[in-house]
């Protein structure tokens, strides 16, 4: 029903009656193994990124200053990266590209799932691991978080008016 993409997350959003829950999680793990993608389906909505990009990024001057920001506070980390690209970039996607990042990513143990509501444990475990069980790890996804590291700024140098410059 929704979804979102943030500079940590994307997610994906259903609300369902508790009786419908096993057809979405059918269709959630669908998500992570069935995608099948065209060019006449990739190359529409890369330009729809860059017109939301246009429209959001590059036609605001304060968003175009908080972009350059960014890049600039965090050299090394993702976070220097726009969650939705570098205009350069997007203009080069393709359905390859998109197809190599779903491969790499769209796996359950690089996924969370959180389930709300009037349920019970014991009935929602047996549904997860029928679903969810079977589908391979994506071992390009290191079971321990690498964390980018930042270069520390120089420590700071007094100067007196005796040494040499």
């Amino acid at each position: 029903q929704n979804a979102f993409t943030s500079v940590d997350t994307t997610g994906y959003i259903q609300r369902v009656p508790r009786e419908q829950l096993p057809a979405m999680m059918e269709f959630e793990a669908d998500r992570m193994t069935g995608l099948i993608l065209k060019d006449e389906n990739v190359l529409p909505e890369r330009d729809v990124v860059l017109e939301e990009y246009n429209m959001r990024v590059a036609n605001e001057p304060d968003e175009r200053l908080t972009e350059q920001i960014m890049a600039a506070l965090y050299l090394n980390h993702p976070y220097g990266r726009p969650v939705i690209g570098w205009h350069q970039e997007i203009e080069k996607l393709d359905r390859e590209d998109a197809l190599a990042f779903y491969k790499r990513f769209y796996a359950p143990n690089n996924a969370i799932l959180v389930i709300a509501g009037d349920v019970d444990v014991k009935d929602i475990r047996p549904l997860v691991e029928k679903n969810f069980g079977p589908i391979p790890a994506q071992h390009a996804i290191p079971e321990k978080r690498i964390r980018p590291q930042e270069p520390m700024p120089a420590a700071p140098r007094t100067v007196t008016l005796s040494d040499p410059l």
